[in-house]
């Protein structure tokens, strides 16, 4: 799929310290995961060199970690082609309201598991 960059939307996200902590253990995002999300949220997309420069981190470590959110749906990877010939990858971040329900579905399955637990180990 081919992306105009006029097409990302701008929304600034700033993701509060005791969120990123739930993200980490929910979702299974990294610190990296939840900057470089918010990043993509902020800008609307960006190349790997693009947030390797406003993070600070290398290219490297910026595609690990955007390779994870790719795999686990919360990233989008699309091709953008240049006008001089060739591509580039973009990335797009999910609309925040489907990570949140993703975020519910996972909380949800999290209090059934916890509820079975109490109620088979006879806790309560």
């Amino acid at each position: 799929m081919v992306v105009n960059t006029q097409n990302c939307q701008n929304k600034r996200i700033e993701v509060p310290s005791e969120v990123r902590g739930f993200l980490r253990h929910i979702l299974g995002m990294s610190a990296l995961d939840i900057i470089i999300y918010a990043e993509l949220c902020n800008s609307g997309c960006a190349t790997v060199e693009a947030l390797a420069d406003v993070i600070g981190k290398d290219r490297s470590t910026i595609y690990k970690s955007l390779k994870n959110l790719v795999k686990k749906g919360f990233v989008r990877r699309e091709v953008r082609i240049l006008r001089k010939g060739g591509y580039k990858y973009i990335f797009v971040p999910v609309p925040p309201k489907k990570l949140e329900k993703i975020i519910q579905n996972r909380m949800d399955a999290c209090f059934k598991q916890i509820m079975n637990f109490i109620e088979v180990s006879s806790i309560i």
